[in-house]
């Protein structure tokens, strides 16, 4: 089960903090505010999409979401020319090309 999402300078957003209910979450806003980043940040973490670096914010050196789930934490970081990393519970892996790493797909069962 998601419990919380943070994302930082990706797309729209500079620091955002998602606390996921365990019933329902909705995101409300206007157009054009954020809602559908969220959910590409939270793909950007499960299925390693998008890629490149268009999506770190204008003016951000780096992009980060960090992912709490069923007691597993996961992070993806990206920057403009070298780091390209998920680390989960502590653990450094390097993303490569549009894999996710077996190791995040196994913590959120998503075999």
């Amino acid at each position: 089960m998601l419990q919380r999402l943070d994302i930082s300078n990706f797309q729209s957003h500079r620091e955002t903090e998602v606390i996921f209910d365990p019933r329902l979450t909705v995101l409300v806003g206007s157009s054009d505010h954020g809602k559908t980043a969220v959910l590409c940040a939270l793909c950007w973490i499960v299925q390693n999409r998008p890629r490149g670096s268009a999506f770190i914010r204008h003016g951000a050196a780096a992009a980060e979401a960090r992912l709490e789930a069923d007691g597993v934490v996961i992070i993806r970081r990206k920057d403009r020319k070298v780091l390209n990393e998920y680390i989960v519970d502590g653990e450094t892996l390097v993303a490569l090309g549009s894999d996710v790493p077996a190791q995040v797909t196994d913590r959120l069962r998503l075999g």
